[in-house]
């Protein structure tokens, strides 16, 4: 966090601002980001993901984790 020049990030639940988020504080932030994959006869014919925000991918940037997993999720 010290790299990005974030001191605390608003991480739910109440948009608490704190420099050091718990498991449990990440969990409750990605609780509303959802894939949904549409198979017919063992095909996939649609995937969506739905609830992924600017806050998600700034955390996920702290993380180390490359934004683009989640964001490729999103094209089938």
């Amino acid at each position: 966090m010290t790299e990005e020049s974030v001191e605390k990030p608003p991480i739910p639940p109440q948009n608490m601002k704190t420099a050091r988020p718990t498991w449990n504080n990440l969990r409750y932030l990605f609780r509303n980001v959802h894939l949904s994959l549409i198979f017919i006869k063992d095909r996939l014919v649609k995937q969506t993901l739905k609830g992924l925000h600017d806050i998600h991918i700034a955390v996920l940037r702290l993380l180390s984790i490359p934004p683009s997993i989640y964001l490729n999720l999103a094209a089938p």
